[in-house]
């Protein structure tokens, strides 16, 4: 199957009485992502919480018996717009625009491994206070560490909160790192 979207893919399957069934998820690269596959049953359920767009393989055991069976996959998008990628380092570190809120997607699977951390470049020309708010989903856990030029760390926040500090026309990084989830990161800019 092909997922176009970031987001939950499960796949329920349901097999006549006479058949007990194994089921099994596969990313592209035919690496297993887990399963339902305990004991005998003829109903099963794999939840698999951070899919990327790409191409996914259940795969479909009989343990016992015979019959037949459906499966069913469905795919909840992520609530949020893709951010700009790639963004994994302070090379990467795209430009994002003071006074206007960003949003980015992390923890969902990139070639094989789950996307934790995103930079992001802040410029001004003037001199004052940087004051950066974070809001995370609730599912997500997630910290933001605040860099100067030199990339010498000012400051960070956990899970949600604010973080203020002093700047001189200087550009600073923002590094969101977090194990699994969604998040957005508005930054504001007040002039001294």
């Amino acid at each position: 199957m092909r997922s176009s979207h970031y987001g939950s893919l499960s796949v329920d399957l349901n097999a006549e009485d006479t058949l007990q069934v194994d089921l099994y998820l596969y990313d592209a690269s035919r690496s297993r992502l887990g399963g339902d596959f305990k004991g005998r049953e003829s109903e099963r359920r794999f939840e698999q919480a951070d899919v990327a767009p790409g191409i996914y393989y259940v795969r479909v055991n009989r343990s016992a018996g015979q019959g037949g069976y459906t499966s069913t996959p469905t795919l909840a998008k992520a609530s949020l717009a893709v951010d700009q990628e790639p963004n994994y380092s302070a090379e990467q570190a795209p430009e994002i625009e003071i006074n206007k809120a960003t949003t980015g997607l992390l923890g969902y699977r990139s070639d094989g491994s789950g996307d934790t951390t995103d930079w992001y470049q802040v410029r001004s020309s003037h001199s004052g206070s940087l004051s950066v708010d974070l809001n995370a989903e609730d599912t997500l856990q997630v910290d933001l560490y605040l860099y100067d030029a030199s990339r010498s760390r000012l400051g960070e926040i956990s899970k949600a909160g604010k973080s203020e500090r002093r700047f001189e026309q200087e550009p600073m990084w923002l590094r969101e790192y977090i194990m699994s989830g969604l998040t957005g990161v508005p930054v504001k800019e007040d002039i001294l």
